[in-house]
């Protein structure tokens, strides 16, 4: 028996020392796998580096030169109306790799826009870009970068920041012979009538309307906070080429709802209505979207009434409310805001 154990520890201590040599192998494959992976990854966070500090430069210079190989995406912007020159070169040499480069161009102004002369545009035509508007404009080579299939993807307006046009909380002394100055500055035009303050609201005190005389966008947004005096026929004109009720786009206000109006040479055509009771010295919000010939009136936030009308009140420089001293001990007006969209 003390024969047989030492044969089966002679036969197995060769194959515990062989499993051991395998651990160790396999070890160093691990080994060498995790510093490749450090290093890779070493590699990966310079070209992420490079890409970030590539950005930071491209947006201070007028010259683009974009590296395909490590940059897909790229934003060139043009507001200082400075030329703009772009450049598509691939250091890396792969003649079987796909390079693919979309620029988005947000064209602010009328600058100059200069692509390389390797570009071979879609139906051979270079684009042209209009101010205003953001471009998606795609490079693709199948070459390593010799020559660039060019394409304009789409575009798009620019989203211009929200512009604070009229701001009036009629905030000051009551008054019953003026409104005074709006917040932001504007003077308030009474042509017809005399409209005051009181408590920090407008408010009717005798004749027909208070007129809003100051320049305005195209497309704005314009919200108030109404307090209806009862039996009411008032309004709220904001297309308008002046101060006529001969010509305008308005929201008509009475104690059954609002409604949405044209009015072309003295003819009235309904656009829309939301119909509801509306008592005596309740307050609403009521805020009016205007883009150009689209309309959307809201009550309360709620959009209730949207038309779209073609006709030549697509732009406007004058708006106002049409106020009847009748109500004019409860009829208010509060928190006035006219605002670009």
């Amino acid at each position: 028996m003390e024969k047989t154990k030492n044969l089966q520890l002679n036969i197995w201590a060769p194959t515990e020392r062989l499993f051991l040599d395998e651990w160790n192998e396999n070890f160093e494959t691990i080994d060498r796998v995790v510093e490749n992976t450090k290093t890779q990854l070493a590699e990966t966070t310079t070209n992420l580096n490079k890409l970030i500090n590539y950005a930071n430069v491209v947006e201070k210079s007028n010259i683009y030169e974009i590296d395909a190989s490590n940059v897909t995406n790229f934003v060139v912007e043009t507001e200082n109306n400075e030329d703009k020159t772009i450049i598509l070169v691939s250091p890396v040499i792969n003649p079987n790799a796909l390079l693919s480069v979309t620029v988005t161009l947000r064209y602010i102004n009328s600058a100059s826009i200069i692509f390389p002369d390797n570009v071979i545009w879609q139906n051979d035509e270079e684009p042209t870009f209009e101010a205003g508007k953001i471009f998606m404009v795609m490079f693709q080579s199948f070459d390593n970068g010799i020559t660039w299939l060019g394409v304009v993807v789409g575009n798009w307006p620019i989203q211009k920041p929200i512009e604070t046009i009229v701001s009036d909380d009629f905030t000051r002394p009551d008054s019953t012979t003026s409104v005074g100055i709006a917040d932001t500055g504007q003077t308030w035009l009474v042509p017809l009538g005399v409209t005051g303050i009181s408590s920090n609201k407008l408010y009717p005190v005798s004749g027909e309307f208070v007129f809003a005389g100051f320049d305005l966008l195209s497309d704005f947004s314009a919200s108030f906070n109404y307090t209806i005096g009862g039996v009411e026929d008032s309004s709220f004109t904001f297309r308008t080429p002046g101060a006529s009720t001969q010509n305008r786009i308005y929201v008509g206000i009475t104690e059954n709802g609002i409604g949405l109006f044209k009015e072309i040479t003295g003819v009235k055509t309904k656009l829309g209505e939301y119909i509801f009771t509306w008592g005596a010295g309740e307050t609403h919000n009521i805020k009016v979207v205007a883009k150009r010939n689209r309309f959307r009136v809201f009550l309360d936030g709620t959009e209730r009434i949207t038309s779209t009308e073609d006709n030549n009140l697509k732009t406007n420089k004058h708006m106002y409310f049409t106020l009847y001293q009748y109500n004019s001990a409860i009829t208010r007006i509060d928190n006035f805001r006219v605002e670009s969209v």
